[in-house]
């Protein structure tokens, strides 16, 4: 007789609605219920990201700075995250632009290359794709609703 695992076909609907629910049965963790914290070295790459919108971070760099290899960080970081390094990176850029749009009066062109993208279409095109306007329209929004704020009493 063979050593190796059997493996039973469930071929009936019956079969398979019980084995269904013996499955379902069974807690399996999703990555989200693991921890509402995520890892501290996830946490740590995320500020080091925030530390300098203008750099070129690559998850060699990024994971040298946690001392993990970069297949692990991508693994790790995308578990916690559901996302990627350059993606995240990309939000935290396009986030503090938005900031910067509604809080300050410097130029759409020196905002863009404070936060680390040196070409306009590619900035307006990522912008629009986050935000739904361009970073010009997203400012005039954000002035015209302030303006429509009811004064405090």
């Amino acid at each position: 007789m063979s050593s190796e695992p059997r493996i039973r076909i469930v071929s009936s609907a019956t079969e398979r609605a019980e084995t269904s629910q013996r499955l379902s049965a069974l807690r399996i963790i999703q990555p989200a219920e693991r921890s509402s914290q995520p890892d501290h070295r996830v946490r740590l790459v995320i500020e080091l990201m925030q530390s300098d919108l203008t750099q070129e971070w690559s998850t060699e760099e990024l994971a040298a700075a946690v001392q993990m290899s970069a297949s692990r960080l991508r693994h790790l970081f995308r578990s916690e995250t559901g996302t990627t390094t350059s993606l995240r990176l990309r939000q935290l850029r396009l986030q503090r632009a938005a900031e910067l749009l509604v809080t300050t009066f410097d130029s759409v062109k020196t905002i863009m290359h404070s936060v680390g993208v040196n070409q306009a279409n590619y900035f307006d095109q990522i912008f629009r794709k986050a935000y739904g306007l361009s970073p010009l329209a997203y400012r005039k929004q954000s002035e015209h609703q302030s303006r429509q704020l009811p004064e405090k009493p």
